[in-house]
C-alpha cells in the first residue's frame, strides 16, 4: 500500500488521452471503500479528463444516464471516463456492458483471481480494447489464481491454465525464473524496499 498505484493508473490514462488522443472511453472499478480517493486523484492528476462518477440509488444512476454519459439530443458520448464499484457494475451490467471500452482497469483485482465468479465473468464479457489490473495484494502462491488474472487481462495469450500449471508445477529455481520471465511483459510491480519516501 502508498505505492501510487492509484496515481500511475490516472497518470496512464492521462497519456492516453493527451499524447495518443485516445479520448476514452474508460471503465475504471473500484471499491466503494476507494472512491474518494479515486475521485480526489483524478481531480488532482488529471483535471482536464471528464470523469462521471456512477454510484448512488437507482433515481440518481437513471439521471446519470440521461445528463452526464451523451451530449444532449445526441449519441455523442460526453465522458472520457466512467469511475464505478463493483456493487454497481454487477446491478447495471447490461448498461456498462453495452459501451465498447477503451480502457477497462481494475482496482483491487485480487478480487479477479476466482474466474468462476459473477464479478470476474461479468467483467470479462466486456468489450475492451485494453485491460489494467491493479493491486497491492499479492496472490498466495496459487498458480490457478494467477492464471485467472493473466487470462483476464489477455485470454488469447493465456487461454490454457492447465500450460502454465503444469510446465511450472516444480518450485525449484530454474522453473521459478521461467516463470518470471515469461510474466516479465505483464507485470509491474513495486515494493517499498525499493522506493525511498521523499519528505
Amino acid at each position: 500500500m502508498g505505492l501510487g498505484k492509484t496515481i500511475q493508473s490516472i497518470s496512464f490514462l492521462s497519456v492516453l488521452y493527451h499524447k495518443y488522443q485516445l479520448y476514452g472511453t474508460f471503465l475504471v472499478v473500484v471499491p466503494l471503500s476507494t472512491m474518494a480517493s479515486w475521485q480526489h486523484e483524478f481531480e488532482t492528476w488529471a483535471p482536464d479528463l471528464n470523469v462521471v462518477t456512477y454510484v448512488g440509488d437507482v433515481t440518481s444512476r437513471d439521471l446519470i444516464r440521461q445528463f452526464e454519459i451523451y451530449v444532449q439530443s445526441t449519441k455523442r458520448l460526453k465522458m472520457n471516463v466512467v469511475l464505478t464499484t463493483y456493487e454497481i457494475l454487477l446491478k447495471d451490467k447490461s448498461f456498462l456492458g453495452s459501451f465498447e471500452w477503451a480502457v477497462l482497469a481494475v482496482d483491487e483485482a485480487h478480487r479477479l483471481k476466482n474466474d468462476e465468479s459473477l464479478l470476474y465473468r461479468s467483467l470479462f464479457e466486456f468489450t475492451t480494447n485494453h485491460r489494467l489490473l491493479v493491486t497491492g495484494t499479492p496472490l498466495q502462491n496459487s498458480l490457478k489464481e494467477l492464471w485467472a488474472l493473466l487470462h483476464f487481462i489477455m485470454p488469447e495469450k493465456f487461454d490454457v491454465g492447465q500450460n502454465l500449471k503444469t510446465e511450472h508445477h516444480d518450485s525449484d529455481h530454474k522453473t521459478i525464473a521461467s516463470l518470471h520471465r515469461k510474466l516479465q511483459p505483464f507485470l509491474l510491480r513495486r515494493v517499498k524496499r525499493t522506493w525511498k519516501i521523499i519528505a
